[in-house]
């Protein structure tokens, strides 16, 4: 297999998100996640890494709800220019909030500049810049338009995400503001470097952030100082269990209760998770839920969660013949040793922490796995499905039929390779066969 349309430059977290959704679609788990849908864009990369996070709370108890956005972005996105023995990227930074009939509820814009002595740094991580945008909506559901505008170039994104603002009626005992996940990160401070926790749009945790972070705040209304108030944290997995993190009894003394909890992230499963608070007043007969989803990422070849015949079936389509019967002739004991090793090898930039192969690998599969699906067991692949692994989207796609008694035909082109594969559903049934060159594939 070739590594093809790799994009150089490309952030850490953007690379591990990307990696993490097609690692989840390709073990059959559906992200529920909301991010940004890029409905315009010219600037130079196809998918630019802007994430976001939506939080309903408040400041002082009298004072109005606020909606918060957080968008954490990556520089690696921009065109940066060389000023003496600097790199310099300018951007900006527009928000725009609308309701359904189309009216501009607020707009709000924040700018930029980043320099950097070397223009790799600006690839890692710790680069990402965090916004926040406050707005004070009332309750519904709304279109946020975001624009990323690269200043160097005069170019831009626009992508849309739907929010919505759900405020608790102002006679309750008590409210509690949405549930904000973040992660733990080292920051530069007046004094040095610190560690503190920051929001996390992206939402996305385990093998690569084995804690996951979350805040919320509890808010008095009307509960007496000396009423017993309960809250209940708990997580619901993706087979739908309910597992306890922790229940709290404390008593209406504060005007505003912050609470920030952690959870390990790093032995849970590969899904969508659901984090749920329950709070309750006994004496008021009071219950208000919020919740949260995040994403759990495993590496797909983690043997804690697949079996080793799973995750060979996919190795056969990139393995060589020889590595292969030795990867299937491995001991169990060093079954995780030798999938590890065989990603090492095949790693194009080794002195980076993202295998830029692996991760064309899966989304390639979890791809094929969702185009070409024919009702086939969790483990086998359809012939159209193993051929866009092995060589990707083609260059183009034909389709017709002879005759009425041969079916339907459907041919894919890939010129650079000079390469021509035929399939063929012979009955009519959507499950088509190569029928040449069957050598393509005669060895899977």
């Amino acid at each position: 297999m070739e590594l093809v349309d790799r994009i150089s430059g490309r952030d850490h977290l953007a690379r591990r998100i990307r990696y993490a959704l097609a690692a989840l679609a390709a073990c059959s788990f559906i992200p529920l996640l909301a991010q940004i849908d890029w409905i315009h864009n010219d600037l130079r990369v196809p998918n630019p890494s802007l994430y976001l996070e939506v939080w309903n709370g408040q400041g002082e108890t009298s004072s109005p709800p606020k909606t918060v956005l957080f968008i954490e972005h990556s520089p690696s996105d921009l065109v940066f220019s060389q000023d003496k023995e600097q790199f310099r990227a300018s951007f900006s930074l527009e928000v725009s909030v609308v309701n359904d009939d189309g009216q501009l509820l607020d707009r709000q814009v924040q700018s930029g500049e980043i320099t950097a002595e070397h223009y790799e740094e600006t690839n890692r991580p710790e680069w990402n810049r965090l916004f926040r945008f406050t707005f004070n909506l009332p309750e519904g559901e709304y279109n946020t338009f975001v624009r990323l505008t690269d200043e160097n170039i005069n170019r831009d994104a626009v992508g849309i995400s739907r929010i919505l603002v759900d405020h608790t009626p102002q006679n309750q005992l008590v409210d509690a503001s949405d549930i904000m996940l973040a992660r733990r990160e080292t920051v530069d401070g007046e004094s040095g470097q610190k560690q503190t926790i920051l929001p996390f749009p992206a939402a996305v945790y385990g093998v690569d952030l084995p804690r996951m972070f979350f805040f919320f705040e509890i808010y008095n209304r009307d509960c007496g100082e000396e009423d017993t108030l309960n809250y209940h944290l708990s997580y619901i997995t993706p087979d739908d269990q309910q597992v306890l993190i922790k229940s709290v009894e404390t008593v209406c003394k504060t005007e505003k209760m912050p609470v920030l909890y952690s959870l390990d992230t790093g032995e849970l499963a590969p899904g969508v998770y659901r984090l749920l608070l329950e709070l309750d007043v006994p004496h008021g007969g009071f219950q208000l839920v919020r919740e949260r989803n995040f994403l759990v990422y495993q590496l797909p070849t983690d043997l804690r969660f697949r079996s080793f015949g799973s995750v060979l079936s996919e190795l056969r389509l990139m393995a060589g013949a020889e590595e292969f019967a030795q990867l299937e002739e491995t001991p169990e004991i060093e079954r995780q040793a030798a999938l590890d090793n065989f990603w090492r090898r095949h790693d194009p930039t080794p002195e980076t922490a993202v295998n830029e192969l692996m991760i064309e690998f899966y989304n390639r599969l979890s791809t094929a796995r969702y185009l070409y699906d024919e009702g086939l067991h969790e483990d086998d692949l359809s012939d159209r499905a193993k051929v866009f692994v092995m060589f990707g989207q083609p260059a183009e796609v034909s389709s017709g039929s002879l005759d009425r008694f041969q079916g339907q035909f459907e041919t894919w082109d890939y010129p650079e390779k000079q390469l021509r594969v035929v399939f063929q559903d012979e009955f009519g049934f959507g499950k088509f066969q190569l029928i040449a060159p069957v050598s393509v594939i005669q060895e899977f």
